[in-house]
């Protein structure tokens, strides 16, 4: 064996630098894997030109109250948020306030009357067909049960698509749906915040407390999870052997496979890990060279459905001074992820979406990184992946081997499903070594 630790974390993004910033803290021995050259997974942060930018768009759900405050405050953080500008939808070449707030679904110039009275009827719908007590169902279902006029189905999927990052309703869950709106009533004042100085600072935190009790090693492929007795006694990674008491997966779970032998897991567990499907996109970051709008928002359009926003506006010290960043995603269908001129279309389609909401936009762009991300969330909140549906936090068959990211049944939506999953997997994993 090249030595070990008492825990090993396969994967340095959210959930697995959480999970080991939280174990190494409570004093257990930690090494965390990444295959990667850098930390952070897919919320890389990259610095050229003296714009931060994060990997597409991160805001974090619930501002000082949400997961993303919570992990920083166990890791002995104190964690600072900056409030963007009110939402908006771009249609039609005018911007409108999105509501973002049940006071402001009823003044809306996105609804008409009669959709106003038609939204009443679909919250009596939810109401009398409660996903928890009578199965999932997905929002198109619930608009099909009151007939939903056009406009209010439009204003669903954009409401889908910033709670669930999930703009298809046919696919959408009303029961993480519901969910994410009880969410939002107990906080209706700070829906969404953005972390102060960007994403740096957070994985900063969660590398000071790992490499205080245990290192990171990036580089370093995990190849297998090595099993001895009915553990996970270690793994292999580069040809060497490294042994651990507790093991946290902390790998997308469509992964999972690949480095865990299937007769380790139950069927369900590996019919799961086969048919997991993300959230797929193409995201657009951009710097440039003037201000082109003072809007610090987020921006959505409904057809297509995509979210931008100028985060600079946010927070001014991912730019220079004087100069602007932005970035703006557009969701694409998992099953034509793979279709190179889809792809390609979609992209240029954006660009010239963005160009019409944001005028002057590309005059002043000194660069731009075009990127095609097969995995926005590893799990896309649909009818068949909720909560209760999704991978668990600790192998019922192996007792010392636990799972978190977003593939996992943390509870929320995207990031704040790695970072519940790492708060309770680092409670587990304590509670399973103090045995």
């Amino acid at each position: 064996m090249a030595g070990g630790a008492e825990v090993i974390v396969i994967g340095a993004g959210l959930g697995g630098m959480s999970a080991g910033a939280l174990l190494a803290r409570s004093g257990r021995e930690t090494i965390v894997f990444e295959r990667a050259s850098f930390i952070g997974g897919r919320l890389h942060v990259v610095v050229k030109d003296g714009f931060t930018l994060d990997y597409g768009i991160h805001m974090s759900r619930f501002h000082k109250r949400g997961k993303l405050a919570e992990v920083m405050r166990a890791a002995g953080g104190r964690p600072s948020f900056l409030s963007p500008g009110p939402p908006e939808v771009f249609k039609d070449g005018k911007f409108f306030p999105f509501p973002s707030a049940p006071a402001e679904l009823i003044k809306t110039e996105l609804l008409s009357p009669l959709s106003k009275l038609s939204l009443l009827k679909l919250l009596a719908w939810t109401a009398f067909n409660n996903p928890d007590r009578a199965g999932d169902a997905s929002l198109a279902d619930a608009l099909s049960g009151i007939d939903a006029p056009d406009d209010l189905s439009e204003l669903c999927a954009l409401l889908a698509s910033t709670a669930l990052a999930n703009p298809y309703p046919e696919l959408a869950s009303m029961k993480e749906l519901k969910k994410f709106l009880e969410q939002l009533l107990k906080n209706p004042f700070e829906p969404v915040g953005y972390i102060k100085g960007g994403w740096n600072g957070f994985f900063d935190l969660m590398k000071k407390n790992i490499e205080s009790n245990g290192k990171i090693l990036t580089r370093r492929k995990v190849e297998r999870v090595i099993f001895s007795k009915g553990r996970a006694a270690g793994v292999e990674s580069d040809g060497e052997k490294f042994e651990c008491d507790a093991l946290v997966c902390a790998v997308p779970f469509q992964d999972a496979l690949k480095i865990i032998d299937a007769k380790h897991m139950s069927p369900p567990l590996v019919e799961y890990a086969k048919r997991v499907e993300p959230t797929c996109g193409v995201v657009v970051d951009f710097a440039l060279s003037r201000p082109v709008s003072d809007k610090s928002g987020l921006i959505l359009t409904p057809d297509p459905v995509t979210m931008g926003c100028l985060i600079s506006n946010v927070d001014p010290s991912l730019a220079p001074q004087g100069k602007q960043l932005g970035t703006w995603l557009q969701f694409i269908p998992a099953s034509r992820a793979d279709e190179k001129e889809f792809v390609k279309k979609t992209q240029k389609e954006l660009l010239d979406l963005i160009g019409r909401a944001l005028p002057g936009v590309w005059d002043a762009c000194e660069w731009k990184r075009e990127l095609f991300t097969p995995v926005v969330d590893g799990a896309m909140l649909k009818v068949g992946q909720t909560w209760n549906e999704r991978a668990p936090l600790v192998s019922p068959e192996v007792h010392n081997l636990f799972f978190a990211g977003d593939t996992t049944c943390g509870v929320g939506a995207g990031g704040d499903i790695a970072l519940d999953s790492a708060l309770r997997v680092s409670k587990l994993v304590r509670k399973y070594l103090r045995k």
